[in-house]
């Protein structure tokens, strides 16, 4: 899981603060949403699983 999360930040969130992000079609940074809120649910679930 911790490389999960390794890799997504090395992948979507430095080139994108780092320089401009041209994507190739509308799906592409529809799918990084969609990859990052599936990053968050996780959070959530274990942060919710660890105040029980």
């Amino acid at each position: 899981m911790m490389d999960l999360f390794a890799g997504a930040l090395g992948a979507l969130k430095n080139p994108h603060s780092h320089r401009v992000v041209n994507f190739d079609s509308p799906a592409e940074p529809i799918a990084v949403i969609l990859f990052a809120s599936q990053l968050l649910r996780i959070v959530e679930n274990r942060e919710a699983a660890r105040l029980s």
